[in-house]
């Protein structure tokens, strides 16, 4: 492969990591979190250290995390009331 060759499959590899990126993007506007994780992953196929990506994705499982705890905690406490 030469070096015009391997530019172009970077340019390439750039052009589908940002659209993998808004997705996401506006899939988390739309509170589709599942969704957006998928779209980082899909990024994460053709640069596994981009760093957008990998914040992108680390704040989104953050944020499932925190609302998996207050749907569990919220689950406890209406359920210790009856």
């Amino acid at each position: 492969m030469d070096k015009r060759s391997l530019s172009q499959s970077d340019a390439q590899k750039a052009i589908v990591v940002e659209i993998c990126i808004e997705t996401a993007t506006l899939l988390t506007r739309l509170r589709d979190l599942t969704s957006a994780i998928k779209a980082y992953k899909e990024a994460l196929n053709f640069r596994p250290n981009d760093p957008k990506v990998l914040i992108g994705l680390a704040t989104l499982h953050m944020q499932v995390g925190v609302f998996l705890f207050f749907f569990y905690f919220e689950v406890n406490r209406l359920t210790a009331k009856n």
